[in-house]
């Protein structure tokens, strides 16, 4: 297994455990009386949000001690939720030059 690999499997297990957290203590505060409980698991599982990356597409922002820097590992990376989000930052960024879904760029580390 390699190394993105068992990183990428990490932080699916850590997400269901966050997931399943939330979703008992919802559930115990009498928060989730209507509709699917599980829909926000599943939504938590899912990798979702965006990065923004180089020209290259190899190399993402992350945020450092004096401002934005570049990193290879995606989940170093600063990850929007919103799409809106990493469109402003990119705007003053005149190195970043695409904003990608966090689902796709692990897919294609993974060949999927």
């Amino acid at each position: 297994m390699s190394e993105l690999t068992a990183k990428i499997e990490r932080h699916i297990v850590d997400a269901k455990d966050r997931a399943i957290a939330a979703h008992s203590e919802a559930m115990r505060m009498g928060m989730l009386r209507t509709g699917d409980p599980w829909s926000p698991i599943a939504e938590a599982i899912a990798f979702c949000g965006v990065v923004i990356a180089d020209a290259n597409k190899t190399r993402f922002r992350t945020w450092g001690r004096c401002g934005p820097e570049w990193t290879d590992d995606i989940f170093k990376a600063t990850w929007y939720v919103r799409r809106d989000d990493a469109e402003a930052v990119c705007l003053t960024d005149e190195d970043g030059w695409h904003i990608l879904s966090v689902n796709d760029v692990l897919a294609d580390a993974v060949g999927v």
